[in-house]
């Protein structure tokens, strides 16, 4: 039993190391956030599928997750899909809170009416509390009599005082694709958790056949104590040995994989630095004799109305294709845009209105611009484009 004990207590220190708790958490989620956006990326088009397409081949993905978690947790007493769907639901309720529509304030008034005359019988005359009621009742009629004064004060809370939603939350169009990804990436999480759980209760199965052996081998050679307890010394490290390389390892592929993400991730954005203020960038080269020497992406954001403009320069081979942008009111504000461009020889004072726009993706604080499809379309290398934004309110 001590060497068991070991071995779990060494097993959970390599697994959970002495850093902060927190850290290695956020780490772990960018992983599995990683793995589910890497299916994403392979099974569907972005630039080409529409909205209602993404959706359904995100559904697909998440399909699939649930039949690998079946698969994993056949023989499991501890984790099954029924499970896996309770746990990944709580934690799309709490990603994204107040999906479901919440119910309209007549019924709920309708549905207390008559118990008001109960439980406040010094204000509607009624007969007041009675010992075979429920006691929660007037518990109950107190927080939704509450809860329904907030709404008609048109409150700006989206909460009442014990955390129901007061209105519904429309995140747009997209959060059914946003709720899949989120569906799949605790998919990913969960089918780590089936496999970790394996591991761990394979090597302690492992190592209770090797006590159980060495045990047996103490009984039957009590003359060789000492000789037989450096070989359980030596198998019990030998256990170990084996526990530290396979974390190690794992280690080691999380980083390899990390790296590749972020290696292909840097071929299409540019460092994390600000971008240039378009009029700074006017300004300095005003007095520029030869012209001026643009930089090669600049946001200029108007301090008279709601517009936002970014200038790219086209250049040779790979593109930068996403953009920061400051605005992030798309979850519940429309806004429009529109898309310039210009062959290079004029500078930045002769612009034409590109005449496709197809593939461009808007999130709160970037865009997505299908620059290198557009060069293959046809668009000139060397020449810029300009993306016109107009919000409804300011950010």
């Amino acid at each position: 039993m001590p060497i068991k004990s070991l071995f779990i207590l060494s097993l959970l220190f390599i697994l959970i190391g002495c850093g902060d708790s927190e850290i290695a958490e956020e780490k772990n989620n960018e992983i599995y956030q990683q793995r589910a956006y890497a299916s994403y990326d392979e099974a569907c088009d972005k630039f080409n599928m529409t909205q209602t397409e993404l959706n359904f081949c995100s559904n697909e993905i998440a399909e699939e997750i649930d039949k690998e978690i079946i698969e994993l947790s056949k023989n499991s007493e501890d984790f099954s899909l029924e499970d896996f769907k309770e746990w990944a639901g709580e934690a799309i309720d709490q990603e994204y809170p107040c999906q479901d529509p919440v119910a309209d304030i007549g019924i709920e008034k309708l549905v207390f009416l008559n118990i008001m005359f109960y439980c406040e019988p010094e204000i509607y005359g009624g007969s007041g509390p009675q010992n075979n009621v429920d006691p929660d009742v007037c518990k109950n009629y107190t927080d939704n009599k509450k809860r329904i004064e907030l709404r008609e004060s048109e409150t700006d809370r989206m909460f009442d005082d014990n955390g129901k939603c007061l209105e519904q939350i429309d995140y747009g169009s997209i959060q059914p694709l946003s709720n899949s990804l989120f569906y799949i990436q605790k998919g990913e999480e969960y089918k780590q958790m089936i496999r970790d759980r394996q591991e761990s209760e394979a090597l302690i199965e492992k190592l209770d056949e090797q006590e159980a052996e060495i045990w047996r081998m103490v009984e039957e050679n009590t003359t060789h104590t000492e000789a037989w307890y450096a070989k359980a010394a030596q198998m019990r490290e030998q256990a170990q040995k084996e526990a530290e390389e396979k974390s190690l390892r794992e280690i080691r592929k999380a980083e390899v994989e990390r790296s590749q993400q972020l290696e292909e991730e840097n071929q299409f954005v540019f460092e994390t630095e600000p971008p240039v203020d378009c009029l700074e960038d006017l300004r300095e080269d005003s007095d520029n004799m030869v012209g001026y020497d643009y930089e090669d992406y600049c946001v200029y954001k108007a301090t008279a109305g709601n517009i936002i403009t970014i200038d790219v320069r086209v250049k040779e081979g790979e593109n930068q294709t996403i953009f920061d942008i400051p605005y992030s009111g798309i979850r519940h504000s429309g806004i429009l845009i529109q898309v310039y461009y210009n062959a290079g020889p004029f500078g930045k004072s002769q612009w034409f209105l590109l005449p496709y726009t197809k593939g461009i993706m808007l999130m709160p604080n970037s865009i997505t611009l299908p620059i290198n499809q557009w060069v293959s379309d046809g668009l000139t290398v060397g020449g810029w484009i300009r993306v016109v934004i107009l919000t409804s309110e300011k950010n």
